[in-house]
């Protein structure tokens, strides 16, 4: 099973930055390989999106033990966690440096 790997927006962030697109007539979010995934849309678009920090990785407990209990900080900065999202699942991996660093 592979996975990619979004940086959750801390405090100290302002601004929009999009991370999915819900297909209303469908119910359901839209997933990588679809015409309307979020990176093609705010693309097309001209939006912002959060970073991808890792995509097409193996979804192992040393990768959620990376992002939640080894790594400080994320180009330089405290993070709040990271969103670990594969083919129909998402959860959230919380820094738990983050509330000490910020």
């Amino acid at each position: 099973m592979t996975s990619s790997v979004r940086e959750r927006r801390g405090a100290g962030q302002r601004g929009v930055a999009f991370f999915a697109v819900w297909n209303i007539a469908e119910h359901h979010y839209e997933w990588p390989g679809s015409a309307h995934h979020y990176l093609r849309v705010c693309q097309a678009l001209g939006l912002p999106t959060v970073d991808l920090i890792e995509e097409g990785v193996p979804l192992t407990q040393e990768l959620i033990r990376r992002y939640g209990d080894e790594l400080e900080a994320h180009n330089g900065q405290p993070f709040e966690g990271v969103v670990v999202k594969g083919q129909g699942f998402s959860f959230k991996v919380m820094n738990k440096y983050y509330d000490s660093k910020k």
